[in-house]
């Protein structure tokens, strides 16, 4: 059987690497890099300028690889992103081929009484939750066996930025920032991974949201995530943003999910070191 060819835009990210890791040993898989010359003699790795030059640099790479996955997990030029969408759905929307999307719950940072479930109207406030829903509505064009938008909520872990930066800030003794009236559930790269494999695999289309069934609020996660850390001295900042409770968190309802993202907070929690 021949291999799927799979191409991630952004494979030098924290997210995209994780993801090339994953796949790699079982797929033909191919990654582009920016700001990370570690891949220059990498046959896999293709560099590529999100800034610049979008279709010439794009059109290259996807001439080359033919990837039948696009997995799009790349950071950048808010307007740089946006452009470069517009010709991954050319290539999608012309070629054997579809793209999954990493998306966010910041897609719905404009609500606060709830959390969100897959086909609830998106509305943020935010420039990265608006920048995800101008690119997730052009995707929703497509037809729906062509693309996968894959929500995924506040990602922690041990060596994920999140958690970098809480070592940084206790290290320098810089008050961490929480956020009291902020519920949210919580998610590691591993599932993720593993569920880009999974739908891979089974063809899985549409929007999904993953992230754990409970929910938990800033203050106490960052709380517990010290404690994991056995860090006994820091600082906290606590910042609010509003007088209520405010949810910032996604719920799953119409697709049939692993047994391994039925999972809590805490069993994520308890991995971080």
């Amino acid at each position: 059987m021949i291999k799927q060819r799979i191409l991630i835009i952004g494979g030098s990210g924290y997210i995209g690497n994780n993801i090339y890791k994953e796949l790699n040993p079982y797929f033909d898989t191919y990654a582009t890099y920016y700001s990370s010359n570690k891949y220059k003699n990498n046959k896999h790795f293709f560099y590529c300028d999100l800034n610049s030059t979008t279709s010439l640099s794009l059109n290259k790479i996807f001439k080359k690889v033919k990837p039948s996955v696009i997995i799009s997990a790349a950071k950048g030029d808010y307007n740089a992103l946006i452009n470069s969408h517009d010709y991954i759905i050319d290539y999608v929307n012309n070629n054997k081929c579809k793209i999954i999307f990493i998306s966010s719950s910041s897609v719905f940072d404009g609500y606060k009484n709830y959390p969100n479930y897959e086909f609830d109207k998106t509305f943020s406030k935010s420039n990265f939750g608006y920048l995800k829903i101008k690119i997730e509505n052009k995707l929703l064009k497509l037809d729906e066996n062509k693309y996968t938008i894959i929500r995924v909520p506040f990602l922690v872990g041990t060596n994920s930025p999140q958690i970098k930066k809480i070592k940084n800030e206790v290290k320098l003794d810089i008050p961490i920032e929480v956020f009291p009236n902020l519920i949210i559930n919580i998610i590691n790269i591993k599932k993720i991974t593993l569920f880009i494999h999974h739908i891979i695999n089974k063809k899985i289309n549409g929007i999904i949201h993953l992230g754990s069934k409970d929910l938990i609020h800033h203050v106490d996660l960052i709380k517990e995530i010290l404690k994991a850390l056995k860090f006994d001295s820091y600082k906290l900042k606590y910042v609010y943003t509003t007088n209520d409770n405010r949810y910032i968190a996604l719920f799953n309802k119409n697709k049939k999910l692993p047994k391994y993202l039925d999972f809590k907070a805490n069993s994520i929690i308890n991995t971080i070191k």
